[in-house]
């Protein structure tokens, strides 16, 4: 009897069904938040400044009662869930092959381009 062989998903497959579970354990994982910090620095001579978490001051979003509060991941994120959702992982692949062909077909176009002849 031959052993049937277990094939490899494609790639975005896998991204998809990372996304997912992801989005999944968003559901019982509670919020939490970070205070910001400005740090200064000096860099070839200039100094600058930047904002980056202070590690110390993590602490978990409370509701009025006082207890963790979780938040499902949105199926497409709006403005008002900061952009982003698990469906928007699947349109943005859509649109960059959609845009990669579009290019790459410019691109062949423009290369035979120089055999017209006028």
């Amino acid at each position: 009897m031959k052993k049937k062989k277990i094939k490899m998903p494609h790639t975005f497959v896998i991204i998809f069904g990372v996304v997912c579970l992801a989005a999944l354990l968003t559901a019982f994982i509670p919020l939490g938040k970070y205070e910001t910090t400005e740090v200064t620095y000096m860099q070839n001579g200039a100094e600058k400044t930047r904002t980056v978490l202070d590690p110390e001051s993590f602490e978990y979003v409370l509701d009025e009662n006082g207890n963790n509060v979780t938040s499902l991941t949105p199926l497409f994120g709006t403005e008002d869930f900061g952009k982003q959702g698990v469906l928007n992982y699947v349109f943005e692949g859509v649109l960059q092959m959609l845009f990669a062909k579009e290019k790459k077909h410019e691109e062949s176009s423009d290369a035979f381009s120089r055999f017209d002849t006028v």
